[in-house]
């Protein structure tokens, strides 16, 4: 094999990686996310969420939503057993929709959990 088959070679694997990467980060998008620059005000109007962890489990976080019934917030939590979490994380409502909903998930954490948050 020559010496510019191999950087041809090793360039298409390379792109198909990038591509590869560059489809997950958007279906990611699609899905999740934050509008976690809303201004206090924005996040009294419904379909406004805001995740403080950025569903980091880590990190101890609160999400502040508005649905219907006004303005909420929830803070992530320890499951009585503590070795999971309760992960509090912003949503989107639909597909490619600009509103979000707050949802909580249980999360594993592998070397237990302490305040709302999995310990490293």
């Amino acid at each position: 094999m020559k010496l510019t088959e191999k950087i041809t070679s090793d360039n298409k694997k390379m792109i198909s990686i990038i591509a590869v990467l560059f489809v997950i980060v958007i279906i990611g998008g699609v899905f999740y996310g934050t509008n976690s620059n809303a201004s206090l005000e924005e996040l009294s109007k419904p379909g406004n969420c805001s995740d403080s962890d950025g569903n980091d489990i880590f990190k101890k976080g609160a999400v502040v939503y508005a649905d219907d019934k006004g303005r909420h917030a929830e803070e992530d939590y320890c499951v009585e057993n503590g070795q999971q979490v309760y992960e509090w994380t912003c949503e989107r409502t639909a597909l490619f929709s600009s509103l979000f909903k707050a949802t909580k998930t249980t999360r594993v954490c592998k070397k237990g959990c302490n305040n709302g948050a999995c310990i490293k």
